[in-house]
């Protein structure tokens, strides 16, 4: 079932030494690092894309949040504004809105 989603790994070396890995009962960190190495080519399209990189930064705004004593201020002062009391709905508006912001001041 899961062939149909995916489709099919590109035929290369270094996909090959993933599956390789896997076959072969390979570690979780050695199959990752390799998946890793895999991936990268197919994600430098996206080096140049602000959306993306928008998108990716405020993930990394949003987990650092979660380690603050308050969170909702953290996001704040990074440009997303949240209003107390809000909802996960609420924060999903606010962060749309903090992303297309800054990308089309990017611009």
């Amino acid at each position: 079932m899961g062939h149909i989603r995916l489709g099919q790994l590109p035929r290369t070396r270094k996909w090959r030494d993933v599956v390789e890995l896997i076959a072969a009962g390979a570690d979780v960190p050695q199959v990752a690092n390799a998946t890793i190495k895999a991936a990268d080519d197919a994600f430098t399209f996206v080096n140049d894309d602000s959306g993306y990189n928008q998108a990716v930064w405020l993930i990394t705004q949003l987990g650092l949040a979660a380690g603050q004593d308050n969170p909702l201020e953290h996001l704040r002062a990074n440009g997303v504004n949240i209003q107390d009391n809000t909802s996960l709905p609420g924060i999903v508006v606010a962060s749309a809105m903090q992303i297309t912001r800054r990308k089309t001041s990017l611009i």
